[in-house]
């Protein structure tokens, strides 16, 4: 493996490390600011689809993260402990649907993650953005199949 990647893979798992232990302190009021947060909805549901089709790959097949009702049960305390269970150097770009995620952060930029108030969607945001940036180092090692 080269060295560049290495360090890539370890930088990002320990980002993650730091992030899962914010994320898992995250009590059941904090979600439900979340969901119900109408000022930054577009922003919130976004970065929700991104979770869910993270942690929940099947539901992302099926599309039901496009509606926001059917966003809500898989967004909740035992989010934060899939989160902190989550490695995903297990995974590869193969495993996770990365342009579906990617499209939902694309019109999301940092100046707009930092003006959120929630500072469990901010930490939801970079998760995501860390474990995609640890996926395709992850899938760089991995020998093509033909």
């Amino acid at each position: 493996m080269d060295n560049d990647i290495r360090t890539e893979i370890l930088f990002g798992r320990l980002m993650l490390l730091k992030l899962r232990q914010w994320i898992s302190r995250f009590d059941t009021g904090a979600y439900a600011n979340l969901r119900n947060d109408v000022e930054f909805r577009d922003f919130n549901h976004s970065v929700i689809k991104a979770v869910v089709c993270l942690l929940h790959p099947d539901v992302a097949k099926r599309g039901e993260q496009e509606d926001w009702q059917k966003c809500l049960p898989y967004i909740g305390p035992s989010t934060g402990a899939k989160i902190v269970q989550y490695d995903p150097t297990e995974h590869t770009t193969d495993d996770v649907p990365m342009v579906l995620i990617e499209n939902y952060l694309k019109g999301i930029s940092f100046a707009m993650v930092r003006r959120h108030k929630s500072v469990l969607a901010r930490h939801l945001y970079n998760w995501i953005c860390i474990s995609l940036e640890l996926i395709k180092s992850v899938s760089k090692t991995k020998p093509e199949v033909v």
